[in-house]
């Protein structure tokens, strides 16, 4: 990661602003692209040169919008009616029932979800996809990606500021978060699946 960090370094500052864009943006369309090391460069930049802050963070936040916002057409798109083989298979009755499901979470609690989803690694893009499917506000859709972006943002430009040109440092400060992130994500997991597996066992005993 750090020699890929120092490649980028080596470009001209324009040709850079625009990576750090571009790249922020294509983690909501392509989600195994390490977005997180995009945000980590800008950091890098403004800590350990001295550069100033704004540029920074309006090219990594424009671009992290742009990617959510492709997500939730995406998701209006597979929602819209028409014949192909994906809309077809959403179509199918258990999917259905999912995304009823998924829905019915969004008319609670839509906008903290789409806060929150910005600092969970790997998954950020499905919940955007999520909104578009089930018909969520364009509007408080991107209203939420802005605050959630806002806040992730301003967390990784604050470690570099703080943390300056320690680039080894600033790696570990990511891995680190990413690894506890996808421990709370599994244990999560495994309490939804827990609690339905329970809930099968005793529908069956009830029935017997």
């Amino acid at each position: 990661m750090s020699e890929f960090i120092n490649a980028i370094l080596a470009l001209p500052r324009p040709l850079v602003w625009a990576i750090l864009g571009l790249a922020a943006g294509i983690e909501y369309v392509f989600p195994p692209f390490p977005g997180d090391v995009v945000t980590l460069v800008g950091s890098v930049i403004v800590g350990s040169e001295g550069l100033n802050i704004f540029p920074v963070f309006v090219f990594i936040t424009a671009g992290g919008l742009a990617g959510a916002w492709l997500d939730f057409e995406f998701g209006r798109w597979v929602a819209s009616p028409g014949d192909n083989w994906l809309k077809a298979w959403f179509r199918r009755p258990r999917v259905k029932r999912n995304v009823d499901r998924v829905r019915k979470g969004f008319e609670k609690h839509g906008d903290l979800y789409l806060v929150v989803n910005r600092f969970l690694p790997g998954i950020r893009a499905l919940f955007f996809v999520a909104a578009g499917m089930v018909g969520f506000s364009r509007r408080r859709t991107l209203l939420a990606a802005l605050i959630g972006t806002l806040l992730w943002n301003g967390l990784i430009l604050a470690a570099g500021l703080s943390i300056g040109a320690n680039l080894d440092e600033l790696v570990a400060f990511v891995d680190r978060y990413t690894t506890l992130a996808w421990i709370g994500l599994a244990v999560i997991a495994a309490a939804i699946l827990g609690r339905f597996l329970w809930k099968k066992f005793r529908s069956k005993s009830s029935t017997s």
